[in-house]
């Protein structure tokens, strides 16, 4: 998954830019400020993104494969990762949505307090669901939207079985 590491931004002022172009300081309420101030006392903002973005990659994945599963029978996790390498740009706003609600997280979990990590924790819990919902539906949004069967993922083998998905396909009678 290592592909997708900075494909989203933290701040868009920052002078590396992410090839998505989408920046985690866009989503409401979240702001470069706001992840300063859930900063430890020895950690940079890098490293708490390089942990958050690391930790909500990997619940991509699994997320992204339950997904799939749900249209197509695809087991193998490779072919997954493939998958989503193949359709990072369709993928992207899903994934921003999900780094965001990964932030709002660890901003509730923070051991760090002060008033600004105490304060109005349940907007936060609110905003982080708020972030989940619009994630689920985009991933479900793109998922629908990538064409399994046109991918170099499976060009040597079996195209995966279907589930539940309507096809254009004429049905074999």
């Amino acid at each position: 998954m290592d592909f997708l590491k900075g494909y989203i931004g933290l701040t868009s002022s920052q002078e590396q830019k992410a090839e998505s172009g989408l920046y985690i300081d866009q989503l409401p309420d979240i702001s470069a400020a706001f992840i300063e101030k859930i900063v430890q006392d020895e950690e940079s903002k890098e490293s708490l993104w390089d942990e958050i973005e690391t930790r909500g990659l990997l619940k991509f994945r699994t997320l992204f494969i339950r997904e799939v599963n749900k249209y197509h029978k695809v087991n193998n996790r490779a072919k997954c990762e493939c998958l989503i390498q193949e359709n990072k740009e369709l993928l992207a706003t899903a994934i921003w949505w999900l780094l965001g609600a990964e932030v709002l997280y660890t901003r509730q979990t923070a051991s760090r307090m002060n008033s600004y990590t105490t304060l109005d924790r349940s907007k936060a819990k609110e905003m982080r669901e708020y972030f989940e919902a619009q994630f689920e539906k985009e991933l479900e949004i793109a998922v629908r939207g990538i064409d399994i069967h046109q991918s170099a993922c499976f060009e040597c083998e079996t195209q995966p079985e279907i589930r539940d998905l309507i096809t254009t396909a004429v049905p074999v009678i």
